[in-house]
């Protein structure tokens, strides 16, 4: 434990790859409070995805597609993937690209073509590029290379068929920008609505607080807004007009 950590000369390897926030550029601007997403998977608040990107001297620019989501592709055109292609890969397979899998991509994760490259003959095999690549863990990865699981990619409708050893079929989806207007707009309804119902609580007790400051109960006779007589509380300390009351 005393001991000093040291590479005695040897040079350390960069960081293949690294931690991404993604940030919607009108949430950038100011303009939209759409979270920001750590390494694809985890939702961040626009005001803190703001203040991470603010402490960063260099950006990266990523293209979705504007109605999709879908990540734009980068093209490559050799056995190993650039870092651009990592890049897309980590975004577009925030986990491993087997179906069920959650093992983060930005862990011990390594990129398999989907379709065989051919040492021999590159240009009999598979391509280096996005629509031929997926991020596997290792486990996943050599059970690809063992031929025990077989992946068929769609790259326009943005899935894959898994088929593992014939026994099962499955499809697995792209990653997506989740930012996206129709997402967005289902949060901020979903919020609007939480805060309506949040506010509507509030009310209520507050109301059950004043009827019970003066003695009454839900179902008790109490005078009106005008005073008027007859009416009678609610169970949500309201006043209704006069009329039976339900049963409390």
């Amino acid at each position: 434990m005393s001991t000093r950590l040291e590479t005695a000369g040897i040079e350390v390897p960069a960081p293949r790859f690294r931690m991404n926030v993604t940030v919607p550029m009108l949430t950038l601007l100011g303009e939209s409070d759409a979270p920001g997403m750590l390494d694809g998977t985890t939702p961040i608040p626009a005001q803190m995805a703001r203040e991470l990107a603010g402490g960063e001297a260099t950006w990266y620019r990523i293209l979705t597609d504007a109605t999709t989501g879908s990540y734009l592709p980068v093209p490559a055109d050799r056995y190993r993937p650039t870092a651009e292609q990592l890049a897309h890969l980590l975004l577009r397979h925030p986990t491993c690209a087997v179906p069920g899998c959650a093992r983060p991509s930005s862990l011990l994760s390594e990129a398999d073509h989907i379709e065989e490259f051919d040492h021999e003959r590159p240009t009999a095999g598979g391509s280096t590029e996005v629509s031929n690549l997926h991020q596997l863990c290792r486990e996943h990865h050599r059970l690809k290379t063992l031929g025990l699981l077989d992946p068929v990619r769609d790259d326009e409708a943005g899935t894959t068929w898994w088929d593992a050893s014939g026994l099962l079929m499955s499809m697995q989806e792209d990653g997506r920008e989740l930012a996206t207007d129709q997402v967005v707009a289902e949060m901020t309804a979903a919020w609007e609505q939480y805060e309506g119902g949040r506010l509507m609580r509030a009310e209520a007790a507050s109301r059950r607080h004043r009827v019970a400051e003066q003695g009454l109960s839900p179902g008790d006779e109490c005078t009106g807004p005008d005073g008027e007589e007859g009416w009678w509380v609610g169970h949500d300390g309201d006043l209704h007009p006069p009329g039976d009351p339900p049963p409390y």
